[in-house]
């Protein structure tokens, strides 16, 4: 029986310190592996858009985590990826977005 507690306690601690840490994980290879996002056309085959599709699979693999528990979260997850997000925006929790440094919030707004 202690065993199965053991395990149980071992799979609880480990998804929630998943939730609190993977979301910055993924925050750090946005800026590293891409800095800011660039308007324009990019190749295919290029540099551009191997580190646009490594860090996109990256982001999709950690996920927005705690940030997704309210949209105070949401909105912070938002600038700490770039995005320009004004005040009392609300946003849903399944909105997919994307490209963040392109993105321009303004006050109130409801996405």
């Amino acid at each position: 029986l202690d065993r199965y507690f053991s395990l149980l306690l071992a799979l609880a601690t480990t998804r929630i310190a998943a939730r609190l840490v993977m979301p910055f994980v993924g925050i750090a290879c946005k800026w590293i592996l891409v800095g800011r996002y660039k308007r324009g056309r990019h190749p295919y085959y290029s540099n551009e858009y191997l580190r646009w599709w490594a860090c996109d699979q990256i982001l999709a693999i950690c996920g927005r985590g705690v940030f997704n528990w309210s949209n105070a979260g949401s909105r912070i997850y938002l600038r700490l990826m770039g995005a320009k997000v004004g005040k009392g925006v609300v946003i849903n929790t399944r909105a997919n977005i994307g490209e963040y440094d392109l993105i321009e919030l303004e006050d109130n707004v409801t996405l």
